[in-house]
């Protein structure tokens, strides 16, 4: 489905913002000493810079693009790793899949993930500072600021909300950090906050700011700028919020508003086709299904800007190698990895589940003509992960694929989740058969197919998000809520022994440690 021409140009204009942000990073951004001293070097005085209303607005696109600049940023790669290759479906990422030998200097993404984070949560404070600080001067009549009121309102309280969705991949993944809201704060030690007072932050910081965010209509009428989040997208990452910490009534109650708004405005609703939701054409404000997303630019004039490395790590026949047919897929990337699900996971699909269409393991090699079956071919063939579409305009390793942040789809099974375990089964199941309607399989009752028991309906809302989700980084995270993580990490690791639980958050950096002498490292690592 081509997007209409207004909704590419909004898009193509978000694309042109990611490259700003590359040269944003180049002159303010040319080093950070230290991710909690949250002071932007650069080559502009500070007396010369956040004076406009676009200055901070370039700023805000800068919060945003630390996030996927290529191969260190976390949602660029390093994510996929942490997700999903660290889930008991996928594998490719040893050091992330064997729960095994981590340590503050081990794997060493860690480091890039931590720091990119916290470099993103520096911009959002900058910005929100510099908002408020921009608006005063400009009252003051102060010579060459210009910041309004509202933009200035709308400003901070979409930072804000930038800054929540940071600290929430630091708290899942690291526990408990610490909270820092000013670039003003150069406190020498800054103490290491408790995930229970992390996701309290986070809760929040966006029950204030939703009320003021844009809805997506509104969002497009007001700025050309795709990705920006809205209050839809800002509720429904609230939600997950909620689901993490299993506050199923809160989770329930903000679910069930969304869904019966959604009624009314039409906003959202599941794309007809499910690997249309990938699909590169289909990128920007036409797709229904898309919440929040994180734009990325690609390869602009053959030069790297930002978006996923995955596709060069993606397992796939060689087609260089003797003997090795040529499937065809991502043709213009390298071959470096071998990321995929298992076997297992792929023979768990209904075979009529049209999902299990993006994982190829018939194809036609394009040297011979013969018809490939390529799990037959040999035990350690994978199925071919297709979800994400090849980018023509890779530079073999860089693709701009958006990172999905979350899609309706998963406000459907976010509530269908946390309504069975409040005891509502029969609108539980409801809300999963409206998901697999359009995977083309049959409906569900509550009664007939569960018997009404919370337990098997849990059961299988489980391997619902992971059919509808593989490979878009819950997986770890879905088998921890679920009480899974635990013994699948008991069964993969060579060194757990009885301390299994350390493996569920990751060991701060060591840079950090020294950085910050009030970051207390986790519980299991040195």
């Amino acid at each position: 489905r081509q997007m209409c021409i207004r909704d590419r140009t909004n898009y193509c204009h978000m694309k042109n913002i990611i490259y700003t942000i590359l040269v944003l990073n180049v002159l303010f951004c040319t080093g950070c000493t230290d991710q909690l001293e949250e002071t932007i070097y650069g080559k502009f005085p500070e007396e010369e810079y956040w004076k406009t209303e676009s200055e901070l607005l370039t700023g805000l696109a800068s919060a945003y693009g630390r996030l996927v600049i290529p191969w260190d940023a976390p949602f660029s790669l390093e994510v996929f790793k942490i997700e999903e290759c660290a889930s008991d479906y996928a594998v490719g990422a040893g050091e992330w899949g064997d729960y095994t030998g981590w340590s503050s200097i081990f794997p060493g993404a860690i480091n890039n993930v931590y720091d990119y984070l916290w470099s993103s949560i520096s911009y959002c404070n900058k910005v929100i500072d510099k908002s408020e600080e921009g608006f005063q001067k400009t009252q003051a009549g102060e010579p060459g600021y210009s910041i309004s009121k509202e933009v200035k309102e709308q400003i901070i309280v979409e930072s804000r909300a930038v800054r929540v969705f940071c600290y929430f991949n630091l708290c899942t993944w690291f526990g408990g950090v610490p909270i820092v809201t000013s670039s003003t704060d150069h406190r020498p030690i800054i103490p290491k906050q408790t995930q229970d007072s992390v996701y309290r932050f986070m809760e929040n910081e966006l029950k204030e700011v939703i009320p003021f965010l844009p809805t997506k209509s509104e969002r497009m009428n007001m700025t050309k700028d795709y990705g920006r989040v809205t209050k839809g997208g800002a509720e429904a990452f609230l939600a997950r919020i909620y689901l993490e910490q299993k506050k199923w009534q809160e989770c329930a109650d903000l679910t069930t508003k969304l869904y019966e708004d959604n009624q009314r405005t039409r906003e959202y609703g599941l794309e007809g086709n499910y690997a249309d939701i990938f699909s590169l054409q289909n990128e920007g404000y036409s797709n229904s299904e898309i919440m929040w997303a994180l734009p990325a630019a690609g390869c602009i004039n053959g030069k790297a800007v930002s978006g996923m490395v995955l596709h060069a790590q993606l397992s796939r026949p060689k087609k260089d190698e003797e003997g090795q047919p040529d499937s065809g897929y991502f043709p213009n990337n390298y071959n470096w990895g071998d990321m995929s699900v298992k076997r297992d996971f792929y023979n768990t699909f209904d075979k009529n589940d049209k999902r299990r269409e993006l994982l190829v393991t018939v194809f036609t090699d394009l040297k011979t003509g013969r018809l490939i079956d390529w799990l037959a071919e040999s035990e350690w063939n994978k199925p071919i992960m297709n979800k994400y579409p090849a980018d023509p305009s890779t530079d073999g390793s860089v693709s701009g694929n958006d990172f999905i942040i979350i899609r309706w789809a998963d406000v459907l099974l976010m509530r269908a989740e946390a309504l069975n375990e409040l005891g509502d089964a029969g609108e539980a199941v409801d809300m999963v058969n409206l998901v697999r309607n359009r995977a083309g399989l049959r409906e569900l009752d509550a009664t007939a197919d569960f018997g009404n028991d919370k337990k098997k309906i849990s059961d299988h809302i489980y391997n619902e998000r992971r059919w509808e989700f593989y490979f878009e980084c819950q997986g770890r995270r879905t088998m921890k809520r679920f009480n899974k993580l635990v013994d699948h990490i008991a069964r993969t690791s060579g060194d757990a022994g009885t301390n299994v639980a350390r493996y569920l958050y990751l060991p701060f950096p060591a840079v950090a440690m020294t950085a910050n002498p009030g970051l207390t490292q986790n519980s299991g690592y040195k």
